[in-house]
């Protein structure tokens, strides 16, 4: 019996927090090759979403694992959204993040959690990892997500678990592979902003080496 919503067996990637058209992402955690202009976000966009089509192939399997696109305030929202997304290569799971306010019309299967089953492991995936210190920002989660998430993952889950939300703030705590914790933080910031191959996942954990980035 798993804790997940689904279980999944045929995954190629795994990527979390595009934060597509957010402005404050930018101060907040993204290098100097983007900006917080209009022109700069329109240029991240495009970098993100090339950066993903260049190695999804549209039979390929994508997990998806929070935090899409910001354009809450928006009326045209929906479909600036369905725009972007639209144009991304694969079959897609969508694990909701915290900022997904506005969810793409078409993408194939939208759940909070998912078991990816690759190779000899199991990794639980959800956007937060379930275990942020509360001396840290981001350590709590809106009660939609707390109540649709099981309690005590972290300690209920043998294994290895695969999560965003965190970027690349907390290094210490949750870089691209901590063994100690057994995650595997798959933000874009850490992945050099593109999706991380469930290829590259396998080899993180059978090295069992903490790992910055990629």
């Amino acid at each position: 019996m798993t804790l997940a919503d689904i279980v999944l067996t045929d995954v190629d990637y795994v990527v979390s927090d595009l934060h597509l058209n957010h402005a404050n992402i930018v101060d907040y955690c993204r290098d100097e090759r983007f900006d917080t202009t209009q022109a700069g976000l329109d240029d991240m966009n495009w970098t993100l979403l090339a950066n993903w089509n260049r190695h999804v192939d549209g039979d390929e399997t994508v997990v998806f694992v929070g935090d899409f696109a910001w354009f809450m305030h928006e009326s045209a929202a929906q479909r600036k959204v369905d725009n972007l997304w639209d144009t991304l290569a694969g079959e897609t799971v969508f694990v909701r993040g915290d900022h997904d306010h506005v969810i793409p019309s078409s993408a194939d299967r939208v759940v909070y959690s998912a078991e990816i089953r690759h190779g000899d492991h199991a990794f639980f995936v959800s956007h937060f990892p379930g275990d942020t210190p509360s001396s840290l920002p981001g350590g709590g989660m809106p009660d939609t997500f707390a109540e649709r998430l099981p309690s005590n993952v972290a300690e209920r889950w043998d294994g290895w678990r695969i999560h965003g939300h965190h970027h690349n703030n907390w290094p210490d705590h949750y870089p691209l592979a901590n063994p100690d914790r057994r995650t595997i933080n798959c933000s874009v910031e850490l992945t050099d902003y593109r999706p991380l191959s469930m290829a590259r996942v396998e080899e993180l954990v059978e090295r069992n080496e903490w790992r910055a980035s990629l």
